[in-house]
């Protein structure tokens, strides 16, 4: 069982949003008050396993209660149905209404469903969920220590070994104490004893450290006991970074990772870290056949004050560093990167693009081949959709190019096809040798007659002349650049752009539609 997706209509700060989540990890990043906790709460609400089925190590129950986490405001949380949609891989979807009991003074929020047998039921889903909201941001011995006995709990030498591999400690540690907390509700903790100091000295990093391996622990002992009849979890974990190191949480997530895909987990969790976010892209990669990857990853911003947070899907690293910065000055001027074949692709550029279009955008100096630049794009998906691709047109003349190409662009790319069908040089090319009444209009010109630029000459014309080595396309370039200048002074673009008016504008539109949708990825205004 998994959670596909998280829709939310109206509610809070939330309009008409859609939160796709990732097959074993999606991550929530953004600066505070965005409501970022607030999908986790919606998340958790939705699914519990009951006590006799099986508890966790240190919860009391494998159940996430909105009402623990969050208070309901009579003024903005107001009695409505069909706030939001939590949709599963399986099995009817749940739905949330806002209710008000004990005479306007309860708020509740009540999730929707139906039964196996289609039979309507508030009942929450059958699916073991934890929360773990990481709040002791001071050492224990500044907590207040309940005078409940603090017992003993037993923990694997595996779990032992990762918790020391995550923090770099050498320490050999023995065994570890559950604490109960008196100065935060339902707060309870758990502390290492090692050979130089025990459990009342753990720092606030160690204590949430434990608190999410024993999570996953408890994951792990459940499937142990079910067996066949185990069907993944939930965990959520608020602020995955409090307390922790950059090393320490890289290497968490790479035990969360290797936890979710072995224990069929859905791991979601909120950071404002940097570099986290970095490793996060590192790992990241998409699902074959399929519109979510194993980590997904989302950017929640109210930078311009939106009524509702703008949500950007696989955030790029400009965009979410100068946020969490607020540096606002190094995001302006912003242009987005073109990347093409050769310089004649680019010649092409800048004759097609209006200046509005090429204002906005960095035509890079790039020499590579298609299958080079296709190979480098499927490498690294998420790094190049914040770029537009330009292949000559003789690309879309290849079968299996032509369908990465869709495949690519499917997965957010942005790959384009210049006009003419072939390559710019051979394009012109047969331009000058074809019968259409756009280049006799352009022979008639007297600057071309003056200067000898005539069909019969270039019929008669030998390219190796220019280029007497290599293949056919090596000489087609070089004879396009030898008259560069000549097709410059003679205007001949004019002419071959009438031949191929509808494909160029054409491609000038889906060049737009890709300047915008690469703009909101970079939150460029």
């Amino acid at each position: 069982m998994k959670i596909t997706s998280l829709k939310i209509n109206d509610f809070r700060i939330f309009k008409n949003v859609e939160i796709i989540l990732g097959e074993y990890i999606t991550v929530l990043a953004g600066s505070n008050a965005v409501g970022k906790s607030t999908i986790l709460g919606l998340l958790g609400n939705s699914c519990e396993l009951k006590k006799d089925i099986g508890t966790p190590i240190l919860q009391p129950l494998f159940r996430c209660e909105w009402s623990e986490l969050f208070k309901m405001s009579p003024t903005f949380d107001k009695t409505k149905s069909n706030v939001a949609t939590i949709y599963f891989d399986n099995g009817e979807p749940l739905s949330y209404r806002i209710t008000w009991q004990d005479k306007g003074s309860r708020g509740r929020l009540i999730p929707n469903t139906k039964t196996d047998d289609g039979t309507d039921t508030n009942a929450k889903k059958s699916w073991p969920t934890l929360y773990l909201g990481l709040s002791r941001l001071y050492p224990l011995g500044e907590a207040l220590i309940s005078e409940k006995e603090n017992n003993n709990i037993s923990i694997s030498e595996e779990l032992i070994t990762t918790y020391k591999n995550i923090l770099s400690i050498t320490d050999e540690i023995s065994t570890a104490n559950q604490i109960h907390l008196t100065d935060i509700k339902k707060k309870t903790s758990v502390g290492v004893n090692t050979n130089k100091y025990d459990y009342l000295t753990n720092s606030a990093g160690q204590d949430n450290l434990a608190q999410i391996l024993l999570s996953v622990e408890s994951f792990k002992l459940l499937a142990e006991t079910l067996g066949d009849a185990y069907q993944g979890g939930l965990l959520l974990i608020d602020e995955i970074d409090a307390a922790l190191h950059p090393s320490a949480q890289n290497k968490l997530l790479d035990f969360l990772y290797k936890s979710a895909k072995k224990l069929k987990l859905q791991i979601v969790f909120t950071t404002h870290s940097i570099s986290l976010l970095d490793y996060i892209i590192l790992k990241s990669q998409p699902l074959k056949n399929s519109n979510k990857n194993l980590i997904e990853s989302y950017f929640f911003t109210r930078a311009n004050l939106e009524e509702s947070p703008t949500i950007i899907r696989s955030p790029n690293r400009n965009l979410y560093t100068n946020l969490l910065l607020e540096s606002v000055e190094f995001r302006k001027g912003q242009k987005i990167k073109i990347i093409s074949e050769d310089a004649e692709a680019r010649w092409l550029l800048n004759k097609i693009l209006p200046t509005n279009l090429l204002n906005q955008v960095n035509i890079l100096d790039t020499h590579i081949g298609y299958n080079e630049l296709l190979s480098l794009v499927k490498c690294d998906s998420t790094y190049f959709r914040t770029r537009i691709i330009v292949l000559d047109g003789d690309v879309a003349t290849k079968t299996s190019q032509k369908r990465d190409i869709t495949n690519l662009n499917m997965v957010g790319n942005n790959i384009l096809l210049l006009p003419g069908g072939k390559s710019i040089e051979n394009s012109i090319r047969d331009f000058l040798l074809s019968d259409s009444q756009n280049v006799k209009e352009y022979y008639s010109n007297m600057i071309c007659l003056s200067q000898g630029i005539t069909k019969i000459h270039f019929m008669q014309e030998d390219l190796s002349t220019f280029y007497n080595r290599g293949q056919k396309r090596d000489k087609l370039k070089a004879w396009f650049n030898a008259y560069l200048s000549i097709f410059e002074e003679t205007q001949l673009f004019n002419y071959w752009s009438k031949e191929h008016a509808e494909e160029i504008e054409s491609f000038i539109t889906n060049f737009k539609n890709n300047l915008v949708t690469i703009s909101e990825q970079l939150y460029i205004p």
